[in-house]
């Protein structure tokens, strides 16, 4: 990564902390204890998040997943770790196969529509994996089509209630 990518980055997390601190500010002002405090929590969730992330990630991912909202205007990407696992010897795999999926989704259902995407990380029964799993919330019928733009077995699709689920273990 560039010292320019990284430099647009920051500035880009900047400005989204600035903008939810002026959120809270504002219902304080409007004299909405509530709303701030519910803005507040979301906040500090989001950044919790992102310590895990950066606890148990190698800088690869890391990079990359932080950079999934500003290089995809089309996509709205949030992240849970659910583990305490050490992945950082896995962040190569880890990111090619999270880059194929959001190239694959782009691929199968175009970028001229918003996504709101879940990611989450978590621990399976056998301790020497996680699974990771992309769901695109919405209602989509193009099953077969992600799965043959996918081309990985690894890679398991699967449609439900609420969108599409692509996941594998790590």
């Amino acid at each position: 990564m560039e010292d320019a990518e990284v430099v647009k980055l920051l500035q880009h997390n900047r400005h989204d902390l600035m903008n939810d601190l002026q959120i809270v500010q504002g219902y304080i002002k409007l004299k909405k204890p509530e709303k701030a405090e519910e803005k507040l929590l979301k906040t500090i969730k989001y950044y919790n998040e992102e310590r895990k992330l950066m606890h148990v990630m190698d800088d690869q991912f890391i990079l990359w997943l932080m950079q999934v909202n500003i290089i995809f205007s089309h996509i709205n990407l949030e992240y849970h770790i659910l583990t305490e696992k050490k992945l950082r010897n896995k962040g190569h795999e880890l990111t090619t196969r999270c880059k194929k999926i959001i190239s694959s989704v782009n691929e199968t259902f175009g970028t001229h529509i918003l996504y709101d995407i879940s990611l989450q990380i978590k621990d399976t029964e056998n301790p020497s994996f996680a699974e990771v799993s992309f769901l695109i919330k919405g209602e989509y019928s193009q099953e077969a089509l992600l799965r043959r733009n996918l081309n990985d077995d690894n890679v398991k699709v699967r449609k439900t209630a609420s969108g599409m689920i692509c996941s594998f273990l790590i």
